[in-house]
């Protein structure tokens, strides 16, 4: 599996570094840019050379702007004229109805509440270049349903339930973070053996198969896959959807 290369918009800077970050840690994707408004994306696409295309463009659907060629349905609309191959995935704070159906009605591929699909944002990409339509969270699943609209529903993104607080705390500031064990302890005033025990817990817990099959698959098709590091491992699985309820 090649590497999916996306590009983001998002007023919301902490919002935008939050997705790069991801983007460039997970083995099955990289970020090609990142612009806070419409206009600088539009901007961005026309740049970018052909090899360098986006798969994915992801898009805020809560931004401002004077223009009505900018609002979002037809800027859904003028994205997938400029690049017909990339998917859209609408990334929404509010999911407010009216915006959410303006963005599937104008063809959207993907529609995405931020606190749903949280950790689970690579993966819910990784979906929707496989399926023709996907959503998460129960206002754009909901949306779907009273329209007739065939889609792949993802569950909401959550931790490993036997992930202890303390170690979800400690996977945080030492793998998402990238703090040393020492500089962890500070933080939570534990020793730096303490924190290397509680990662230690963290990794086995998540060898336990809690994840779901289409995840494990779309992490085994990439490259070097069988060589990564034990931590980054875990970071693939924790970032995962959980397995599909049986």
């Amino acid at each position: 599996m090649a590497q999916i290369r996306v590009i983001l918009m998002d007023d919301d800077l902490a919002a935008l570094n939050f997705q790069r970050g991801l983007l460039m840690r997970d083995l099955r994707s990289t970020c090609g840019g990142s612009v806070t408004g419409p206009e600088a994306l539009l901007d961005l696409i026309e740049s970018i050379p052909s090899p360098l295309a986006p798969d994915v463009v992801v898009v805020d659907a809560e931004y401002e702007t004077q223009f009505e060629e900018l609002r979002l349905p037809m800027l859904i609309k003028t994205i997938k004229t400029k690049i017909p191959t990339a998917k859209v995935v609408c990334l929404s704070q509010y999911c407010v109805h009216e915006t959410m159906r303006e963005a599937l009605n104008a063809g959207v591929d993907a529609v995405l509440e931020k606190n749903s699909v949280y950790m689970g944002y690579v993966a819910a990409l990784v979906r929707t270049m496989h399926n023709e339509l996907v959503v998460c969270g129960d206002i754009p699943a909901m949306l779907c349903r009273l329209h007739g609209r065939q889609a792949t529903v993802l569950p909401r993104w959550q931790p490993h339930p036997d992930l202890r607080p303390v170690y979800l705390q400690v996977f945080h500031l030492c793998i998402l973070d990238g703090m040393s064990a020492r500089e962890a302890g500070r933080e939570i005033n534990r020793s730096p053996t303490t924190v290397e025990t509680y990662l230690k817990h963290c990794y086995n817990i998540l060898e336990d198969g809690w994840i779901d099959s289409t995840d494990l698959e779309a992490i085994k098709e990439t490259e070097n896959w069988e060589n990564l590091a034990r931590r980054d491992w875990a970071f693939h699985k924790f970032t995962a959807f959980p397995p599909k309820a049986t």
